[in-house]
């Protein structure tokens, strides 16, 4: 994805032995990706990006995928879940899944930056990344909308 501002974000890091310590316990934006491009609707995603998300406490929010995604009845994360139900893991292996997050003031603040990560990935590809199931559009002020 061509963001046009990756300030702030961290390197891409292993989800599978994550020390948990570095994640901040506020509120943030994350990506999950996959360990090899996509081919998306449009064009290709370089980065292979599964999940785009948002959490008042990002560390407890990534522990809740990882945890979802590796035991199909557990719920607490959908994107997690939807990746244990339909059995991703056969493309995409819990231990070359990568994630990347960034801090932010508040779950407000965010929520505005998934929204415009989600923007910018449906302008780009077309479609939303495989694992969200609703793209956030709180980021936009009415007046765009319309």
């Amino acid at each position: 994805m061509h963001l046009k501002e990756w300030l702030g974000w961290t390197d891409w890091k292993l989800l599978i032995g994550l020390e948990w310590k570095e994640v901040p316990k506020g509120p943030g934006t994350y990506m999950i990706a996959a360990d090899h491009p996509l081919n998306r609707a449009v064009g290709t995603d370089q980065e292979g990006i599964l999940d785009i998300g948002k959490s008042k406490g990002l560390r407890d929010r990534l522990k809740r995928f990882q945890h979802c995604a590796s035991t199909p009845e557990k719920r607490g994360h959908m994107a997690g879940r939807r990746f244990a139900l339909y059995e991703m893991t056969s493309h995409f292996p819990m231990e070359s899944l990568y994630v990347s997050w960034r801090p932010a003031a508040s779950e407000d603040l965010a929520a505005r930056e998934e929204g415009r990560l989600l923007d910018e990935y449906v302008k780009q590809h077309m479609e939303s990344p495989p694992l969200n199931y609703s793209a956030s559009w709180r980021h936009l002020r009415a007046e765009e909308m319309a």
